[in-house]
Protein backbone atom coordinates (compact mmCIF):
# COMPACT_ATOMS: atom_id res chain seq x y z
CA UNK A 1 0.00 0.00 0.00
CA UNK A 2 1.56 3.28 -1.07
CA UNK A 3 0.73 6.25 1.11
CA UNK A 4 1.41 9.90 0.60
CA UNK A 5 4.76 10.64 2.34
CA UNK A 6 3.42 13.98 3.56
CA UNK A 7 0.74 12.18 5.58
CA UNK A 8 3.27 9.87 7.25
CA UNK A 9 3.51 10.96 10.93
CA UNK A 10 7.31 10.81 11.20
CA UNK A 11 7.77 12.53 7.85
CA UNK A 12 6.10 15.76 8.92
CA UNK A 13 9.35 17.15 10.31
CA UNK A 14 11.51 16.05 7.34
CA UNK A 15 12.28 18.19 4.32
CA UNK A 16 11.22 15.83 1.54
CA UNK A 17 12.65 17.97 -1.24
CA UNK A 18 16.07 17.88 0.43
CA UNK A 19 15.75 14.09 0.79
CA UNK A 20 14.90 13.81 -2.92
CA UNK A 21 17.91 15.94 -3.98
CA UNK A 22 20.33 14.03 -1.75
CA UNK A 23 19.01 10.65 -2.91
CA UNK A 24 19.27 11.57 -6.59
CA UNK A 25 22.78 12.91 -5.97
CA UNK A 26 23.74 9.34 -4.97
CA UNK A 27 24.13 9.90 -1.23
CA UNK A 28 23.77 6.77 0.93
CA UNK A 29 20.83 6.44 3.31
CA UNK A 30 23.08 6.81 6.35
CA UNK A 31 24.39 10.19 5.16
CA UNK A 32 20.89 11.42 4.36
CA UNK A 33 19.59 10.25 7.74
CA UNK A 34 22.40 12.04 9.53
CA UNK A 35 21.74 15.27 7.63
CA UNK A 36 17.98 15.10 8.23
CA UNK A 37 18.35 13.82 11.82
CA UNK A 38 16.23 10.72 11.43
CA UNK A 39 16.72 6.98 11.04
CA UNK A 40 18.02 5.25 7.92
CA UNK A 41 14.89 3.08 7.88
CA UNK A 42 12.70 6.18 7.64
CA UNK A 43 14.84 7.58 4.81
CA UNK A 44 14.57 4.31 2.91
CA UNK A 45 10.82 4.04 3.51
CA UNK A 46 10.14 7.63 2.45
CA UNK A 47 12.33 7.36 -0.65
CA UNK A 48 10.44 4.26 -1.77
CA UNK A 49 7.09 5.92 -1.14
CA UNK A 50 8.21 8.93 -3.14
CA UNK A 51 9.04 6.62 -6.05
CA UNK A 52 12.79 7.23 -5.93
CA UNK A 53 15.12 4.44 -7.09
CA UNK A 54 16.59 2.14 -4.44
CA UNK A 55 20.14 2.92 -5.50
CA UNK A 56 21.53 5.76 -7.50
CA UNK A 57 24.78 4.51 -9.00
CA UNK A 58 26.87 6.89 -11.01
CA UNK A 59 27.97 5.01 -14.15
CA UNK A 60 31.10 7.15 -14.38
CA UNK A 61 32.18 5.90 -10.95
CA UNK A 62 32.20 2.27 -12.08
CA UNK A 63 35.47 0.85 -13.41
CA UNK A 64 35.85 0.68 -17.17
CA UNK A 65 37.60 -2.70 -17.22
CA UNK A 66 36.44 -4.84 -20.18
CA UNK A 67 34.44 -7.89 -19.17
CA UNK A 68 36.80 -10.18 -21.12
CA UNK A 69 39.69 -8.92 -18.98
CA UNK A 70 37.65 -9.52 -15.83
CA UNK A 71 36.99 -13.09 -17.00
CA UNK A 72 40.71 -13.69 -17.56
CA UNK A 73 41.63 -12.26 -14.17
CA UNK A 74 38.94 -14.38 -12.49
CA UNK A 75 40.87 -17.51 -13.49
CA UNK A 76 43.74 -16.55 -11.16
CA UNK A 77 42.01 -14.37 -8.54
CA UNK A 78 39.10 -14.81 -6.18
CA UNK A 79 35.94 -12.73 -6.61
CA UNK A 80 36.56 -10.40 -3.65
CA UNK A 81 40.23 -10.04 -4.51
CA UNK A 82 39.30 -9.17 -8.09
CA UNK A 83 36.73 -6.63 -6.90
CA UNK A 84 39.36 -4.87 -4.78
CA UNK A 85 41.78 -4.98 -7.69
CA UNK A 86 39.43 -3.17 -10.09
CA UNK A 87 37.87 -0.92 -7.43
CA UNK A 88 34.30 -2.20 -7.54
CA UNK A 89 31.99 -4.26 -5.37
CA UNK A 90 31.97 -8.05 -5.52
CA UNK A 91 28.30 -7.94 -6.59
CA UNK A 92 29.15 -5.70 -9.54
CA UNK A 93 32.01 -7.96 -10.66
CA UNK A 94 29.86 -11.06 -10.16
CA UNK A 95 27.03 -9.63 -12.28
CA UNK A 96 29.45 -8.65 -15.07
CA UNK A 97 31.02 -12.14 -15.08
CA UNK A 98 27.63 -13.88 -15.11
CA UNK A 99 26.47 -11.66 -17.99
CA UNK A 100 29.62 -12.64 -19.88
CA UNK A 101 28.79 -16.34 -19.37
CA UNK A 102 31.55 -17.13 -16.88
CA UNK A 103 30.66 -19.92 -14.46
CA UNK A 104 31.37 -18.68 -10.94
CA UNK A 105 33.08 -20.88 -8.40
CA UNK A 106 31.34 -21.86 -5.21
CA UNK A 107 32.20 -19.81 -2.17
CA UNK A 108 35.30 -21.21 -0.51
CA UNK A 109 36.28 -23.24 -3.56
CA UNK A 110 39.98 -22.96 -4.18
CA UNK A 111 41.44 -21.72 -7.46
CA UNK A 112 43.30 -24.43 -9.34
CA UNK A 113 42.21 -27.21 -6.98
CA UNK A 114 40.03 -29.11 -9.47
CA UNK A 115 42.66 -31.84 -9.73
CA UNK A 116 42.11 -32.67 -6.06
CA UNK A 117 38.62 -33.92 -6.86
CA UNK A 118 39.92 -36.46 -9.34
CA UNK A 119 42.83 -37.43 -7.09
CA UNK A 120 40.47 -37.90 -4.15
CA UNK A 121 38.21 -40.08 -6.25
CA UNK A 122 41.16 -42.12 -7.58
CA UNK A 123 42.55 -42.77 -4.09
CA UNK A 124 39.08 -43.64 -2.87
CA UNK A 125 38.75 -46.15 -5.70
CA UNK A 126 41.98 -47.78 -4.46
CA UNK A 127 40.25 -48.38 -1.14
CA UNK A 128 41.76 -45.53 0.88
CA UNK A 129 39.66 -44.06 3.67
CA UNK A 130 38.65 -40.43 3.80
CA UNK A 131 40.91 -39.69 6.79
CA UNK A 132 43.97 -41.22 5.10
CA UNK A 133 43.34 -39.23 1.90
CA UNK A 134 42.84 -36.09 3.98
CA UNK A 135 46.19 -36.54 5.72
CA UNK A 136 47.96 -37.04 2.41
CA UNK A 137 46.39 -33.98 0.72
CA UNK A 138 46.35 -31.72 3.78
CA UNK A 139 42.56 -31.43 3.89
CA UNK A 140 39.84 -32.32 6.35
CA UNK A 141 38.06 -35.63 5.90
CA UNK A 142 34.81 -33.76 5.23
CA UNK A 143 36.36 -31.84 2.30
CA UNK A 144 37.71 -35.11 0.92
CA UNK A 145 34.26 -36.69 1.20
CA UNK A 146 32.62 -33.74 -0.62
CA UNK A 147 35.26 -33.69 -3.37
CA UNK A 148 34.96 -37.43 -3.96
CA UNK A 149 31.22 -37.02 -4.17
CA UNK A 150 31.50 -34.11 -6.64
CA UNK A 151 33.97 -36.07 -8.77
CA UNK A 152 31.56 -39.01 -8.76
CA UNK A 153 28.68 -36.77 -9.84
CA UNK A 154 30.78 -35.35 -12.68
CA UNK A 155 31.76 -38.86 -13.81
CA UNK A 156 28.10 -39.92 -13.79
CA UNK A 157 27.16 -36.92 -15.94
CA UNK A 158 29.90 -37.76 -18.43
CA UNK A 159 28.76 -41.39 -18.61
CA UNK A 160 25.14 -40.34 -19.17
CA UNK A 161 26.15 -37.98 -22.00
CA UNK A 162 27.89 -40.83 -23.86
Amino acid sequence: MIRDPKKHPAAKSIDLERLRKMRLAGKPNAAIAKALRCSTALVSRLALRMGLPRRCVDAAAMPSVPTATLAELYQTHGLHELAKLVGASADYVSARLKAHGVKLRREGEQIGQEWLQTECAALRALGWGYARIARRLGLTWWKVYRRCRRAGEQNNKQRNEK
